[in-house]
């Protein structure tokens, strides 16, 4: 089995991947800015459960696809993965099942969807939230991403919450990578 990657490696790996999502929001963002000025002049009052599932099927979802496609591919690794020579395993050092796969990117990725959540509740309730409710969602969402960059940081094995509960690794050395899964 490859050597754990290391922390800045994932990082770097984060980085590049995350301004791919970045451009691809900011695209999204120009076509929709476009569509609603020429079709709807402005935005249309959908309602917030339209809203939510438009920003999840537009947004959050494909960034998930983007996730799972690669990392349940043959190289078990994202563009920023990939650029940095790292990939994900299971912990026992074999391809990961697609259930991990899925596992670690919802939990990678439920913050996020979280915060959108609680977005589109405020902006629907003039920002009318209880202060026990933004509480909760500003600790989840933090909490979590908190945990995961100090786990990934201090731990030896430098797994994050995603990669733990869903018994994942992150692996580096290339050259090892054959040997674990079998192929050139």
């Amino acid at each position: 089995m490859g050597s754990y990657a290391g922390v800045i490696k994932r990082m770097a790996a984060w980085f590049i991947d995350y301004l791919l999502i970045i451009t691809y929001a900011a695209l999204l963002f120009g076509i929709a800015s476009i569509v609603y000025i020429l079709f709807f002049d402005g935005l249309p009052d959908t309602g917030r459960v339209a809203d939510e599932l438009i920003a999840f099927f537009t947004l959050v979802f494909p960034v998930f696809l983007y996730f799972f496609i690669t990392e349940s591919g043959i190289k078990h690794s994202t563009i920023g993965k990939r650029k940095m020579k790292i990939w994900i395993a299971a912990t026992n050092g074999s391809s990961p099942t697609l259930f991990q796969v899925i596992l670690r990117n919802v939990v990678k990725l439920l913050p996020w969807q979280v915060a959108h959540t609680f977005i589109f509740t405020g902006m629907h309730n003039d920002w009318q939230i209880s202060a026990f409710t933004w509480i909760i969602v500003v600790m989840f969402c933090y909490v979590l991403t908190i945990t995961s960059f100090l786990l990934l940081c201090f731990r030896k094995d430098h797994r994050a919450v995603h990669d733990i509960l869903a018994d994942t690794v992150v692996l580096s050395d290339s050259q090892k990578k054959t040997k674990v899964f079998g192929y050139d």
